[in-house]
């Protein structure tokens, strides 16, 4: 019997790495924004741009491709490598998106000071998606 369950579990181990494996990420930055990017439903969207939190600046999801895309979790903020612990060293904040169905939409991110709400954001990030 143990034998059986071992060969079962071998095959069903090398079914699942015969597997078609899914979509690259398509990974942008903010010299990318205007580019257009094209995404398969399940495929992943990284976005990763430089960021200063201790400036008072943050990115902050304006519009998120509306039904085209979904955020994944919370976006990361990590601080550059070149200086880690020093205080007021910047870094990047990376977002997480998965296509979540077939269309087009724009997606944009501004970085602006939360407390200055009638300022035009010092950036905007924004490309628009589409999905196949």
């Amino acid at each position: 019997m143990t034998y059986l369950f071992a060969v079962a579990a071998a095959l069903a181990i090398a079914g699942c790495a015969s597997a078609p494996s899914a979509a690259p990420d398509v990974s942008v930055t903010s010299t990318d924004s205007g580019r257009e990017v094209e995404l398969v439903p399940g495929q992943r969207l990284v976005v990763s741009l430089a960021a200063n939190p201790t400036t008072g600046y943050q990115w902050s999801l304006v519009d998120a491709a509306a039904g085209v895309l979904t955020p994944v979790g919370e976006h990361v903020y990590a601080q550059d490598a070149a200086a880690p612990g020093m205080v007021g060293v910047g870094g990047t904040d990376v977002w997480t998106f998965v296509a979540a169905r077939p269309g087009r939409s724009m997606l944009r991110l501004t970085y602006a000071r939360s407390f200055e709400p009638g300022e035009p954001p010092a950036e905007t990030f924004e490309v628009p998606v589409v999905v196949r």
